[in-house]
């Protein structure tokens, strides 16, 4: 992946991206009919979506987990394999909530690319944001605190449910600009704020735990 310079990001104070999309589609004056929920595990958003898009919005799902497939079409869900499926997915609004972290980086480009072939005007994610740790020193003692995703970090893991790449706000920008093209508008934020304090030194630490990012279709 080329390298990009260093972007202003923009700062978004809550820990749902939902009210982001519905800001976002208003103010560009979008209307969003449908939506491909990527990656979707056992909570999909269709209740959320329908209730900005309307009740007879359509949504669907990609899982590539045999289980949580078989269990999401016993509750009715539109739901379909990406790796297997001949379907058109192409919908108004694709969403990717808490995914990337999961793609190899390898793999990432071809993910991102998926994503953006089927998004007919807007690209909406969201990822645990690494940034403040990568800046630390292994040893660094300001890292006594670390986000409960490193749990599950394990990049050379077969499983997909584990983390596989460590995402800041550059790369996912790096992402984005490498898979939409310049007809697209690209918007990235540091999402949901913490300060986390060292009571002992006083010290303190203003954090984004998050990543929410956005693309949308400038009108032609």
């Amino acid at each position: 992946m080329p390298e990009a310079q260093t972007q202003d990001y923009g700062s978004f104070e809550g820990n749902k991206i939902t009210g982001l999309i519905a800001e976002t589609a208003e103010t560009a004056g979008i209307k969003l009919e449908s939506c491909l929920d990527v990656g979707c595990g056992l909570k999909p958003a269709i209740t959320w979506f329908r209730s900005l898009a309307g009740a007879n919005a359509v949504h669907t799902c990609t899982e590539s987990d045999p289980e949580m497939v078989e269990t999401l079409l016993q509750r009715g869900v539109d739901v379909v394999d990406p790796f297997t499926t001949d379907r058109d997915l192409a919908r108004d609004l694709v969403l990717a909530k808490e995914v990337a972290e999961h793609i190899t980086r390898e793999d990432s480009p071809d993910f991102f690319r998926f994503c953006a072939k089927n998004s007919r005007k807007m690209f909406a994610m969201t990822t645990p944001n690494f940034e403040h740790w990568l800046r630390k020193k292994p040893n660094d003692k300001d890292m006594k605190f670390m986000p409960a995703h490193m749990l599950h970090f394990d990049p050379a893991s077969k499983n997909p449910h584990n983390h596989k790449q460590i995402m800041t706000p550059q790369s996912v920008h790096d992402y984005l600009t490498n898979a939409f093209d310049k007809s697209w508008e690209i918007r990235v934020y540091r999402a949901w704020p913490w300060k986390i304090q060292d009571l002992a030194r006083d010290k303190v630490w203003d954090l984004h735990f998050k990543i929410f990012a956005m693309a949308w279709k400038r009108p032609e």
